[in-house]
């Protein structure tokens, strides 16, 4: 049986690598082209010319029951980049890459706790939102500094699970490594212009009724707890929001603070998150958080905060 006759077609790979930092084109690019046909594999690696084109002479195969064909992964300055490749495309590409500045890295602009207390433990976690406006557009990077830095309670055992979100909204797993002070971590995580997001979880000992003690290492940086339906939160500082319902069930949204310490001196009751719907997935991600009409601007930024943060779902169940 032919190739064609078996719902196959081929597809020519080619196009142009841009640094959009500078507007022009970047020559020796490294790209790689991977197939999505039949698992997730590399095809054929190549180098972007003089004029930043590129040409793959490997194909792929286009499936007709596969709405993606696979991608071209390039890697600039040390920055990955991902641009998929469709299934109606003609396989011509534009590949956007930024140059890297590593001084003057944007600090998180909002952070965002989810409790879910279980009988002995705490499932913790913490996302931090980042949103890279920068004019020219660049890539944020400081190996060395960590593009996030963050506090992990002693409880914790220095074990923490990390997801880094970019503005295309592939979430990669990530790693954290000491930063110097005790109980310090850091993460290199390029950002991208556009919205980035870190997500951390980690769990700690309970009992019910404990309070949880918190850090941040920014200034200023804004805090929320959330607790899921059937669990309590308790603590002067503490001023309740909005609950978005729908989808995820109640939560319940606290403001906290924009202190560098912040605490909730009691959480009551047992509860997760629900799990993510299966049906998601099938159209390309989560359904949106409806929430209740927010009277206040402030309050508003932290339900569109959660309507972003709260799809990470499934990264609460790498804990439970």
């Amino acid at each position: 049986m032919s190739t064609a006759a078996a719902g196959f077609a081929q597809v020519a790979v080619k196009g142009t690598v841009v640094n959009r930092t500078t507007g022009q084109p970047a020559a020796g690019v490294a790209l790689t082209l991977i197939t999505f046909v039949g698992g997730m594999s590399p095809v054929e690696e190549v180098y972007s010319s003089a004029d930043g084109a590129f040409a793959f002479e490997k194909e792929l195969s286009r499936s007709t029951e596969q709405p993606m064909l696979g991608m071209v992964r390039a890697e600039y300055e040390g920055v990955p980049y991902s641009s998929l490749i469709r299934a109606g495309s003609a396989g011509d590409l534009t590949v956007e890459v930024y140059s890297v500045e590593e001084e003057d890295l944007p600090a998180p602009d909002r952070h965002v706790v989810i409790f879910g207390p279980e009988e002995s433990e705490l499932v913790v976690n913490e996302l931090f939102f980042f949103r890279n406006e920068s004019d020219p557009p660049l890539a944020f990077r400081n190996p060395d500094r960590g593009t996030l830095r963050f506090y992990l309670p002693p409880q914790a055992g220095g074990e923490v699970s990390v997801q880094a979100t970019g503005p295309a909204g592939m979430p990669l797993r990530s790693t954290a490594e000491p930063a110097g002070p005790e109980n310090t971590y850091k993460i290199d995580f390029p950002l991208k212009p556009g919205d980035n997001r870190v997500d951390l979880a980690y769990t700690v000992p309970h009992a019910d009724g404990n309070g949880f003690a918190g850090k941040v290492l920014y200034d200023g940086l804004k805090t929320a707890v959330v607790a899921p339906k059937g669990v309590t939160l308790e603590g002067e500082e503490l001023q309740q929001l909005s609950m978005p319902v729908e989808e995820h069930g109640e939560l319940s949204l606290f403001d906290a603070g924009d202190a560098r310490e912040y605490r909730v001196e009691a959480i009551r009751g047992i509860g997760q998150l629900p799990p993510p719907d299966p049906r998601a997935s099938e159209g390309g991600g989560s359904p949106p958080v409806q929430v209740a009409p927010a009277p206040i601007a402030e309050e508003l930024i932290w339900l569109l905060a959660l309507t972003a943060g709260i799809l990470a779902v499934g990264f609460v169940y790498l804990y439970t």
